[in-house]
């Protein structure tokens, strides 16, 4: 079996990554909520985590921003709350219902 080696990254974007996920964790947000907020992909943050990958700081600052935008409730929907928009969809009447979007309650 091959061992990779990884690269350390460096100890000041360590320092970094380590001070965004106690930002996160004390406001009650995970880390990757931040990266989809920024339109990055959710498992960068594991990669970065882990030190497999190191992210470039434009990526980096807009984790934070994105972080930022969370708190201070700009949140945008991410791509599961719409899918879930979209299965909730009726295209048949129901109960006498009038076809269209599901409003919540008992069918």
């Amino acid at each position: 079996m091959i061992e990779r080696k990884i690269a350390p990254i460096s100890g000041a974007m360590s320092q970094r990554i380590h001070h965004f996920e106690e930002q996160c964790l004390s406001a009650g947000v995970k880390p990757v909520q931040a990266l989809v907020q920024a339109n990055l992909h959710r498992s960068l943050w594991w990669k970065w985590r882990s030190g497999k990958v190191s992210p470039t700081l434009e990526r980096f600052e807009a984790a934070e921003r994105g972080l930022q935008e969370i708190l201070a409730g700009r949140v945008m929907p991410t791509a599961s709350q719409a899918d879930a928009e979209e299965t909730t969809r009726i295209d048949v009447p129901v109960s006498g219902q009038p076809a269209g979007e599901y409003q919540g309650g008992a069918v």
